[in-house]
């Protein structure tokens, strides 16, 4: 029996109230771009409550930025069971030309009603071009840069399948944060909240940090989370595993050291809040709202991993303040 640890997280959960709304036009979506092709996939699609992530993660009013980052959400899902359990979605060479399609939908869009276009791809391209609306030209760029390095690192993990390479811990850590796809969620903040914040606040490197950090305790939390799925499907690329066959450890050991990698790191993120600088009135609230993002998206991952889903097998077991348990 594999007692799973505790983790530290002293965020504070927040819902949108359009939860419902969310979840209704999302599915909607899926199917409109045949993204669900099967009773069982519909089935599974209504156990993983993707929109219910979303409206945790992001708990504003705003329908209109809501509802493409739902979207995107689910399609990310949905690509990465793809990358994970289909045969041909763990190849390269897939991966590889799924990500000059999506990289050339971004950039130069595509024809949505064109028989040739994958439906992974039609619907990215039409999310993505509600997405547009929401941000500058700067932000724009900043998150094309992200799909893109997400792709790459998608790749990266099938050519490592591909050639039974096994990579070690330090170069997982680095890779995980990109093909976790957190980095996105964390450009999306700005938006998502309509925060305004000149380039170089954005650029900061205490503001960087805090947005890496984010996205690290995302990425290892799921890892933790997701450990009984991964190895059902003999994943390699996770945290706990990636530990245990480097430093030849138990699983249950494995676990304990990847759980104080994630404690470690919100502790730190706790550390640097206390570290930005001062700009002036505005630029500070704004910048504050950033942050407080943040904290929404690593706590609504908590909530919706040992909560809502039904897609990791877990129960939630608050045994005090601060800390999760979990069985």
């Amino acid at each position: 029996m594999i007692q799973f640890p505790d983790l530290y997280c002293p965020c504070e959960p927040h819902l949108s109230p359009h939860f419902e709304t969310i979840e209704k036009s999302t599915m909607e979506w899926a199917q409109q771009f045949n993204l669900l092709t099967s009773a069982a996939a519909l089935e599974r699609f209504k156990k993983g409550k993707f929109a219910l992530l979303t409206a945790r993660a992001f708990p504003v009013d705003n329908l209109e930025a809501l509802l493409p980052i739902a979207d995107l959400n689910t399609w990310l899902f949905l690509f990465d069971d793809q990358c994970d359990e289909t045969l041909e979605g763990k190849t390269a060479a897939h991966l590889h030309a799924t990500t000059c399609l999506l990289m050339d939908a971004m950039i130069n869009g595509v024809s949505l009603g064109a028989d040739s276009t994958p439906p992974l791809v039609a619907g990215f391209s039409e999310v993505w071009q509600r997405l547009q609306k929401l941000g500058s030209d700067a932000w724009q760029q900043r998150f094309i840069n992200r799909v893109k390095e997400y792709l790459k690192a998608c790749t990266w993990e099938a050519q490592n399948r591909e050639h039974g390479y096994n990579p070690t811990i330090e170069q997982y850590m680095v890779a995980r944060v990109y093909n976790g796809a957190a980095l996105i969620e964390v450009e999306a903040v700005e938006v998502m909240y309509n925060i305004r914040l000149p380039e170089e606040v954005i650029r900061h490197e205490v503001v960087q940090q805090l947005g890496w950090l984010a996205a690290k305790l995302i990425c290892f939390s799921n890892d933790i989370f997701s450990i009984k799925k991964e190895l059902e499907n003999e994943e390699a690329h996770n945290l706990v595993l990636v530990i245990q066959r480097e430093r030849n450890l138990t699983l249950q050991q494995a676990l304990l050291e990847a759980a104080d990698i994630h404690n470690s790191m919100m502790r730190m993120f706790e550390t640097l809040e206390g570290w930005l600088p001062s700009f002036d009135v505005d630029t500070d609230y704004e910048l504050q709202r950033y942050i407080l993002g943040l904290r929404y998206w690593i706590r609504a991952n908590f909530d919706w991993s040992l909560k809502d889903t039904r897609r990791y097998g877990l129960v939630h077991d608050e045994t005090r303040d601060g800390y999760w348990s979990f069985k």
